[in-house]
């Protein structure tokens, strides 16, 4: 059930991100946020840029093992862990694998 609701709320808020206010650590909307340095090292300087890059993983993101919030700088084993993170903190989580 949770992972219905992961993908559904996964989907839902990929259009959300902008406005949410203190989800990100320190406070700041998730627009200023800053975007990691592991993210950063993939090519992704903007939170624009993770939003594209989570759209074009779409179709494969469960299969991977190695997940990654730009945001917060958190790395997740599993994709059952990356999803929740999604959810309760309505951040973008990066297949990194």
């Amino acid at each position: 059930m949770i992972v219905r609701q992961a993908v559904a709320s996964s989907r839902s808020a990929l259009g959300t991100y902008d406005g949410v206010r203190d989800h990100v650590p320190g406070g700041a909307t998730l627009s200023q946020a800053a975007v990691s340095e592991r993210a950063q090292a993939r090519g992704l300087h903007t939170l624009h840029a993770v939003k594209r890059e989570l759209l074009q993983q779409r179709a494969t993101w469960w299969g991977g093992g190695e997940f990654h919030c730009p945001l917060c700088s958190v790395d997740f084993a599993e994709a059952q862990r990356a999803a929740e993170h999604v959810v309760r903190a309505q951040h973008p989580v990066l297949r990194m694998d």
